[in-house]
C-alpha cells in the first residue's frame, strides 16, 4: 500500500489529478484514508473543487468521524470562492459535533 501512496502524492503534487484518481480507482485493493487524504490535499492545491467533492465523499463514507476531512473540503470551497458552499460544510461539522484539531509541531520551542 505505501508504494500506491507514493505513486498518487507523486502525481497529486505535480497536479496530475486526473491521472492520480485513476490510479486509486484500479487498485487492486480499496484505498486507504491516508491515500484519500493525500489527493483530496492536493485537490486544494491545485484548485480542482470537482474532485475534492468526489474525494471527500469518499472519505466521509469510510471515516465520517474524522473532521480532517471536513475542513480540507471547507478550505476548497473557500480558495474557490465557494462561500455557501464552505458554510455548508462548517455547518454539517457543527451538527455532527465535529471539532478542528489545532495544529501543533514537535520542532523546538
Amino acid at each position: 500500500m505505501e508504494h500506491y501512496a507514493c505513486m498518487v502524492d507523486l502525481l497529486g503534487r505535480t497536479g496530475h489529478l486526473n491521472e492520480a484518481f485513476i490510479f486509486v480507482k484500479k487498485l487492486p485493493c480499496k484505498p486507504s484514508v491516508s491515500i484519500l487524504e493525500s489527493l483530496l490535499g492536493a485537490c486544494r492545491i491545485h484548485g480542482n473543487v470537482e474532485l475534492g467533492e468526489i474525494i471527500s465523499g469518499m472519505l466521509f463514507e469510510m471515516d465520517p468521524e474524522n473532521p480532517g476531512s471536513y475542513v480540507m473540503l471547507h478550505n476548497i470551497y473557500a480558495s474557490a470562492g465557494r462561500w455557501e458552499d464552505a458554510y455548508r460544510v462548517r455547518s454539517c461539522m457543527k451538527r455532527s459535533r465535529l471539532k478542528k484539531v489545532p495544529g501543533f509541531s514537535l520542532v523546538g520551542d
